[in-house]
């Protein structure tokens, strides 16, 4: 203790500005990929970022925004970190959030929680009409959150990306004054396999939702941007008519029991 107090009363303060630092200074600072630099943001940080809920739960897609509590009382005076990880971890789930960072705005996507009752598990995880209900809204998020970076008058256009839960790379996580890795969120997204962190382009994201066509094979998979009901409406004229031995007018005109037996023996049903 003595010799720390000693060390101690003999240092000086350096100021030194980011991107201008010594070799020293980076030696003792190490990984620079664990902290995000503002030196690229074109626009100062100057701003308070805003947090929308989008929800269909009333039978509208809407986006209501959050409200944070620590509002300044100017709106001239920003807020660096209005929201905590709470904010979208603690909303049931499966759930969509649009975060504004002024330069970026992300749609973040929530997870399927898990049934501790194994009927339930199941049912949850393979229902089609939840599964379809759900592929849908993250359509909607997406499209919402590139009309939303489309219309804000800014220098430069906002760039949109997806980031799932448990996999938030740091851009994204540095938004929040702090954040907690959740293990159980990562096993259930990565379901047993090494995700890393990583945001996507929306408009990569949203070319899966908006994308007609599928082989026999993608389908058997059953991707969650398709309808889980109507899988056959997703292949090409001639895979369908490869695959039933019959035109798609054809098949329309057969019975439901029927058309259901042929999709189980091809297994799209």
């Amino acid at each position: 203790a003595r010799n720390l107090k000693r060390r101690l009363t003999s240092f000086k303060v350096v100021k030194v500005m980011e991107g201008s630092e010594p070799e020293e200074m980076q030696t003792l600072m190490g990984d620079k990929s664990l902290y995000l630099s503002l030196l690229k943001i074109p626009d100062p940080v100057s701003y308070t970022p805003r947090l929308f809920h989008l929800s269909s739960s009333s039978g509208w897609f809407v986006a209501s925004e959050e409200i944070h509590m620590s509002k300044p009382d100017s709106e001239d005076t920003p807020d660096a970190f209005p929201f905590i990880q709470e904010n979208i971890y603690d909303a049931v789930q499966p759930t969509l959030f649009l975060l504004d960072a002024h330069c970026d705005i992300y749609v973040w996507m929530g997870w399927w929680p898990q049934q501790k009752n194994k009927l339930l598990q199941e049912k949850n995880a393979f229902s089609g009409t939840a599964q379809s209900h759900w592929a849908r809204d993250k359509k909607l998020a997406l499209q919402t959150a590139l009309n939303y970076a489309e219309a804000c008058k800014r220098s430069t256009r906002p760039k949109v990306y997806v980031v799932n839960a448990g996999t938030e790379p740091i851009e994204f996580t540095n938004l929040f004054p702090s954040w907690n890795e959740n293990k159980d969120v990562q096993d259930i997204v990565s379901k047993g396999t090494s995700c890393q962190p990583i945001r996507i382009p929306a408009e990569k994201e949203l070319a899966k939702y908006t994308r007609k066509t599928y082989t026999v094979e993608e389908l058997r998979k059953r991707p969650e941007e398709v309808d889980q009901k109507c899988l056959e409406t997703y292949l090409s004229d001639k895979d369908f008519v490869a695959l039933f031995k019959m035109s798609r007018d054809e098949f329309s005109k057969l019975l439901s029991w029927k058309k259901v037996n042929m999709k189980k023996q091809v297994d799209l049903f």
